[in-house]
This record gives C-alpha cells, structure tokens and sequence, in this order.
C-alpha cells in the first residue's frame, strides 16, 4: 500500500494505492479470486486507516 499526499485547497488530499504485479495470464488468474474476494474489506480497512489519520491529523491543527 502506498500513501499520497497532494496539496488541496482544504489543506492535504491523502489517497491510498494499492498496485499489484501479475508477470502473467496465469498468475493474474490465480490471482484475481483472492482479490475479489478480499477487496472489499480492504476498502473499510483502508476507509477506517484514512478516517483515523484524518481526526489525528485536524486535533494536531
């Protein structure tokens, strides 16, 4: 996972991305299932991550 941070109008936009290398048809096969099923907790996990930063980040401004 990897975090950005990028100037806004309202202070920082933080996004998280997540990158994934398949070096094949096959691996991106196999792969995929797990993703799917997996992705969704992934997203509240990282939904959760990103809210929490946020109120650290405005109770230290």
């Amino acid at each position: 996972m990897t975090f950005i941070a990028e100037p806004d109008d309202a202070g920082t936009l933080l996004t998280t991305r997540t990158c994934v290398h398949c070096p094949d048809e096959a691996t991106r096969r196999r792969f995929a299932p797990y993703w799917y099923l997996i992705r969704v907790p992934s997203g509240l996990i990282r939904r959760m991550l990103l809210q929490r930063i946020r109120q650290l980040a405005e109770a230290h401004a």
